[in-house]
């Protein structure tokens, strides 16, 4: 590898990099230090993927001891996660090795982990208090959670088989303070609001935050996902 780093940031652009500054704020800006590196170490688009799902599932694993310390390492590993999930992709475009797995890994990780992380939080938390509602609410945001995977997977399925893009379905707005605006109103309401605001708790002594957490966030998920189930349907039309 003979690029610097100013040489590797431009082979690795994304086709869509305003739109991926937006909603990928911090993961964006952080991933080319760490995608840089693992190409000086000659790591593969795959190796990278790994890494990626063992930093998600250790956070995951982190929610089970419901303490100050191991609370902030499960947001931490949730928010490095995702830069590693940034990385993958552009050692991807730095090494032009694509693949069928590479992406189907990716979605299957997120699949995995959302559940995960919903289910730990929640029985930690349970552990400490031993109120069996945290184990409802866990249910309720661990469905919430997969179903909002499994509509936008099987979104990504039926572009794929009528040969389409996510790129070509619908128009993009380029204009970069609605697109910070989109993607600020919309992480509130999605699985990183609710790790931001389950991760609160630290600060707010008893259960009634934590349930508050869960049944907002597992509901605003259904709702957000019940709309893009609509969306979606329109834009296959």
């Amino acid at each position: 590898m003979n690029e610097n780093f100013e040489e590797f940031k431009k082979k690795i652009k994304r086709h869509n990099h305003a739109e991926n500054k937006a909603v990928h704020f911090f993961a964006a800006r952080t991933a080319p230090f760490f995608s840089y590196c693992f190409a000086k170490m000659k790591l593969s688009p795959n190796q990278v993927t790994l890494i990626f799902f063992l930093t998600g599932l250790l956070g995951a694993i982190s929610f089970l001891k419901h303490e100050t310390f191991f609370m902030l390492a499960a947001y931490v590993l949730f928010r490095f996660h995702i830069v590693f999930d940034v990385c993958d992709g552009e050692i991807a475009r730095y090494t032009k090795k694509y693949s069928d797995n590479g992406a189907f890994y990716d979605y299957v990780i997120h699949s995995i982990l959302y559940p995960l992380y919903s289910a730990f939080a929640y029985v930690g938390a349970f552990l400490v208090y031993g109120d069996p509602i945290l184990l409802l609410i866990g249910i309720y945001l661990i469905f919430a959670a997969s179903l909002g995977q499994a509509i936008k997977n099987t979104y990504y399925r039926a572009l794929f088989k009528s040969g389409r893009s996510e790129a070509s379905s619908e128009p993009k707005n380029t204009n970069a303070k609605i697109l910070y605006l989109k993607s600020f109103v919309k992480n509130i309401f999605n699985f990183e609001g609710f790790m931001f605001l389950f991760c609160l708790g630290i600060f707010i002594p008893g259960t009634a935050w934590l349930s508050f957490c869960g049944v907002f966030s597992a509901t605003t998920i259904l709702m957000v996902s019940t709309i893009k189930f609509f969306k979606f349907r329109r834009s296959l039309l």
